[in-house]
């Protein structure tokens, strides 16, 4: 059942951003607990996702979800620990990708939950083009 804060298309129901509260825990988790994690690939990038691993048939697989890719950063953090824990002090130096609902990744090297203290940098900063 619906109420005044969601909204249905094509079956799938969408919550107001403006209707969810801050997690207290530093680990954000979305509605279906996953964690909000900081993910370094060995060929694709950086990416900032709620993540599921798939360890099937040996498979360093890992389905992201809601996530972005980091094209480059400036200001606080030296690596993608720092960039996960600390986030950034210029932001507005920093581009990121557009939000996707869905990406499939391979050959990751570090996954590193987000703090909230990071969430809220990253929110600074300007996205796409």
């Amino acid at each position: 059942m619906k109420n005044e804060n969601e909204l249905e298309i094509n079956g799938e129901i969408f919550i107001k951003k403006s209707s969810i509260k801050k997690s207290e825990n530093w680990m954000k988790k979305n509605k279906t607990g996953k964690t909000l994690c900081l993910i370094r690939t060995r060929d694709a990038g950086v990416f900032v996702g709620y993540i599921e691993l798939k360890k099937e048939n040996g498979s360093d697989e890992i389905e992201a979800y809601d996530c972005f890719q980091v094209w480059s950063w400036s200001g606080g953090a030296l690596s993608v620990l720092d960039l996960a824990t600390i986030g950034l002090t210029e932001p507005e130096k920093s581009k990121f990708t557009v939000n996707c609902d869905y990406i499939k990744l391979n050959h990751w090297i570090e996954i590193v939950p987000v703090t909230e203290q990071a969430l809220k940098s990253f929110e600074k900063v300007k996205r796409g083009c």
